[in-house]
């Protein structure tokens, strides 16, 4: 891996919480669906994961994450400001109960920050339309 990918690995991980927090970084399979239909592909792999390790035992239905096609659905583009602020505030406060932090504020905007500036201009941002996930394309 390159000097660029092993900083953005750790800064990812920084921006993690274990149980809470979810994050991947490295290079996506190409597909012939272009880049939001590989995002999508991506993060309901994510989803399918973290379902059969952390979450089946409390879904309330057994259907699973929402197919490819929807995920690729509720995707939205976004700019790096929007992105940087996402992810910051994604990886340092609970989606459910706002008073819970997993990490400071401040610093969580500082490695999201850099998370952005690593990838650079040419990095693609998409959300989620619930602004519950945030992903960067290059």
């Amino acid at each position: 891996m390159t000097r660029h990918g092993d900083e953005l690995s750790v800064l990812m991980k920084r921006l993690s919480y274990q149980g809470r927090v979810y994050v991947r970084s490295g290079p996506l399979r190409p597909t012939s669906d272009g880049a939001s239909g590989v995002v999508a592909a991506e993060v309901h792999t994510l989803f399918r994961q973290l379902y059969r390790k952390d979450w089946r035992q409390n879904a309330s239905d057994s259907t699973g994450p929402a197919p490819v096609q929807q995920v690729e659905e509720a995707l939205d583009g976004i700019d790096t400001q929007r992105a940087a602020s996402l992810l910051g505030r994604l990886a340092s406060r609970c989606l459910v109960w706002s008073d819970v932090a997993f990490m400071d504020s401040a610093e969580a905007a500082v490695v999201a920050g850099q998370v952005v500036e690593l990838l650079g201009t040419a990095a693609q941002w998409a959300n989620s339309n619930l602004n519950t996930l945030v992903m960067g394309l290059v």
